[in-house]
């Protein structure tokens, strides 16, 4: 396991934390069956880290004051309730300096909203330290993280130095947020009061729903410093995280729960971040492979040359013909396997690049007049199946269902959903930014 993170430095990932002017980390190894290890955490970034890899990190709004609404869609397609919605948006004048992100759940949808002046304050705070990959909404996966361990409804007390951070956990998510007053401080000097004054909230949150509360702090504030006390909530432990002690579980929680779903990083620094990443692991996979190919070529020599050196020494003069005949068979036999492995990589990628170009000839007619495509990503899947990812500019939201009725249409194409849209206004382009998924065969 140690050598495994320096082998396989692109299964590593970064969770960071603002809390009280200090950024918490946790550095974490994930394994092709999805298990995580921590390999290291703390309050201060080790400068080596800087020179291994690039410090693609994954962190939260924290403190940053967010709203989430809930709402099942029913018959409603879940695109189009999110479409609905952000045509509203447009429309209010009180929500324009509001950015919202989405995520959905079977018939569930997610709706998250924060300050776009706050987002970009704590952006830029985390950005002196990191490169931001990914930015998620307060508790967002530490409810997760949690929700595995238990698989019950709970309330989830985040309190620091800072403040305090109150979620409703329910069906696997966050179902409610609320950013509270109460510090550390208050709770430790106290107790009685500062949890007489959330009981409201909390009872609101829950709707009376007799639910247990656990109490996370990062600065060791713990359930057992509350023994004694006559408060009317019964607290709870934070569940035991094999291998992760608790001021870490929230930066850990990050580091494991990186999907794309939820991100509030600005759309032009989440595609820079991707290309520079994408060149990243591509010079660390040749690095590896050319490595593992200089050694095995060094010890196949050693051994042939200690092999043949004994030979010699041994029968130079009764099998000396013999030998050479060897030698030269050799020779042969690794021409030949040269060329067929050079002609079975041009084979395989003339195949790749032809199905690519006939799929991308195919996408000519899916655009409809005042639609263009930004980005569009074919990534080889299994069983000779491609991953689609289209990031396209409308100028007007009727377009895109024409353009996904166009695409589904295309040979070879299934699956084809709308992750999401927004309405973008820059100097260079304006209208709705929109990201279509799909797969092709």
């Amino acid at each position: 396991m140690f050598l495994k993170p320096f082998i396989y430095p692109e299964k590593i990932s970064l969770g960071v934390e603002c809390c009280s002017d200090e950024i918490r980390f946790a550095l974490v190894y994930t394994e092709k069956n999805g298990k995580s290890f921590l390999i290291k955490s703390g309050n201060r970034i080790p400068e080596w880290l800087r020179i291994l890899l690039p410090l693609y990190a994954h962190s939260s709004l924290s403190h940053t004051p967010a709203i989430i609404t809930v709402k099942d869609t029913g018959q409603e397609d879940p695109d189009t309730w999110i479409e609905n919605q952000e045509g509203l948006k447009n429309t209010n004048t009180d929500d324009k300096n509001l950015i919202s992100e989405y995520f959905v759940d079977k018939t569930t949808v997610y709706k998250i909203q924060t300050s776009t002046d706050a987002r970009n304050t704590l952006y830029r705070q985390l950005q002196s330290c990191v490169d931001l990959y990914t930015l998620r909404p307060p508790l967002w996966d530490l409810a997760i993280l949690y929700w595995e361990a238990r698989k019950k409804p709970f309330v989830v007390w985040k309190i620091t130095k800072d403040g305090s951070v109150i979620g409703f956990v329910d069906n696997g998510y966050l179902q409610k947020i609320c950013h509270f007053w109460p510090d550390t401080d208050e709770l430790w000097d106290n107790p009685e009061k500062t949890v007489n004054e959330a009981m409201p909230l909390i009872q609101s949150m829950t709707q009376q729903k007799n639910v247990p509360v656990i109490l996370f702090s990062p600065q060791n504030c713990t359930v057992e410093s509350l023994q004694g006390r006559n408060l009317k909530i019964q607290f709870d432990e934070p569940p035991a995280i094999k291998g992760v002690a608790v001021p870490d579980h929230e930066v850990y929680a990050l580091a494991i729960n990186h999907t794309e779903t939820l991100n509030f990083v600005p759309f032009d620094k989440i595609q820079k971040s991707k290309k520079i990443k994408s060149i990243w692991n591509g010079s660390v996979c040749a690095v590896r492979w050319f490595t593992i190919i200089t050694l095995g070529a060094l010890l196949f020599l050693w051994g042939t040359g200690e092999g043949l050196t004994l030979y010699e020494k041994v029968n130079h003069e009764r099998f000396s013909g013999i030998a050479e005949q060897i030698d030269n068979l050799k020779k042969t036999n690794g021409k030949r396997d040269s060329v067929l492995t050079v002609f079975k990589e041009k084979a395989r990628f003339l195949a790749e690049e032809s199905a690519t170009t006939a799929l991308l000839n195919d996408f000519q007619d899916v655009f409809p007049e005042g639609m263009y495509a930004e980005e569009i990503t074919v990534t080889d899947s299994e069983n000779k199946k491609y991953r689609i990812d289209i990031r396209a500019i409308a100028s007007s939201s009727s377009l895109i269902g024409v353009c996904m009725e166009k695409l589904q249409n295309v040979k070879g194409v299934t699956g084809c959903r709308m992750v999401y849209s927004e309405q973008i206004a820059t100097k260079t382009v304006n209208g709705i930014r929109v990201k279509i998924e799909a797969e092709w065969r």
